[in-house]
C-alpha cells in the first residue's frame, strides 16, 4: 500500500514527503511551495518530517479528520516560539492558514530567526570577544606605561 501511495504522489510531480494536501488534489499555487519550504525547515531543525506520507494521503482522501504535526520545539528545544509559529503556519494542512506569499514567509523566518536565542547568543559571543580583546589591549598598554614610568 505504501509503494502505491508513493507512485500516486510521484505521478502528480512532487516529492511525496514535501507535497501539500492541496497539491495532491491538483491545486498548484505558491502556497504549495511555502508548504514544501516549511517542511524542509522543520526537517532541518528537528531531523524529522512533520507528517507521514500515509497520513497526508488519508487526510486528502477525507479518511483522516485532521493532520497534526508535533511542535518542532519538542524535538529541538532551542527553537524559539516565534520560529515555531512560523514553521507550523507554513506546514499547515489548510491552505488558508499558510503565508500568502513566499516573501511574507521569508520575512517571517528572517524576523523569527533574528530574535531567536541562538542568534542573540552568537552576537553576544562576538561582543564578548571584542570586549575581551579591548580589555587585554588596555591591560597591556597600562602595563607598558607602568614599566615606562616605574621601571
Amino acid at each position: 500500500a505504501t509503494s502505491s501511495a508513493w507512485k500516486n504522489m510521484l505521478s502528480i510531480g512532487g516529492t511525496p514527503s514535501y507535497t501539500s494536501p492541496q497539491r495532491l488534489e491538483g491545486d498548484i499555487a505558491s502556497d504549495t511551495d511555502i508548504y514544501a519550504a516549511g517542511v524542509i525547515l522543520y526537517e532541518m531543525l528537528t531531523g524529522a518530517l512533520p507528517y507521514k506520507v500515509e497520513d497526508v494521503l488519508a487526510f486528502t482522501r477525507g479518511k483522516l479528520p485532521a493532520l497534526k504535526a508535533s511542535m518542532p520545539s519538542l524535538r529541538n528545544s532551542s527553537i524559539s516560539p516565534k520560529l515555531e509559529n512560523v514553521i507550523m503556519r507554513a506546514i499547515s494542512p489548510e491552505k488558508k492558514d499558510r503565508f500568502v506569499s513566499a516573501t511574507a514567509f521569508g520575512y517571517a523566518v528572517a524576523t523569527a530567526a533574528k530574535n531567536s536565542l541562538n542568534y542573540k547568543k552568537r552576537n553576544v559571543d562576538w561582543l564578548l570577544i571584542v570586549v575581551l580583546i579591548l580589555l587585554i589591549s588596555a591591560a597591556f598598554i597600562a602595563s607598558q606605561f607602568y614599566i615606562l614610568f616605574h621601571g
